[in-house]
């Protein structure tokens, strides 16, 4: 075969790969469970659940987030998040700490689906 063509045939299945990967990744979220178990702390996280409590402190909200399990997720308030209320689903995206032995989230962003 000429080289041109080997050379055309991966360069175009490459790319769909690559596509492919992409949207893979765009829609795939890890299960709340799996990853406070096996993400690090410090490590970027994103999940989607429903907001079972939430406690205002003034400046800081503190909800209670549940999907498979629950996990409390720290939020410093905003337009978006001044308006949540328990069941409404959001999608969280923030970094894993600990703090007193237990794992909470510290928000970057919250979205209210």
């Amino acid at each position: 075969m000429d080289e041109k063509f080997l050379l055309k045939i991966a360069f175009i299945v490459s790319s769909i790969g690559v596509i492919g990967l992409f949207f893979l990744t765009a829609n795939s979220q890890l299960p709340l469970n799996q990853f406070v178990e096996d993400v690090s702390v410090d490590e970027t996280v994103s999940f989607v659940g429903t907001v079972i409590e939430v406690s205002d402190t003034g400046k800081v909200l503190f909800l209670t987030v549940e999907q498979d399990k629950t996990v409390k997720v720290v939020a410093f308030k905003d337009e978006t998040i001044n308006r949540l209320m328990p069941g409404d689903k959001i999608t969280v995206i923030g970094t894993l700490t600990e703090y007193q032995g237990e794992k909470e989230i510290i928000a970057d962003s919250i979205t209210l689906d």
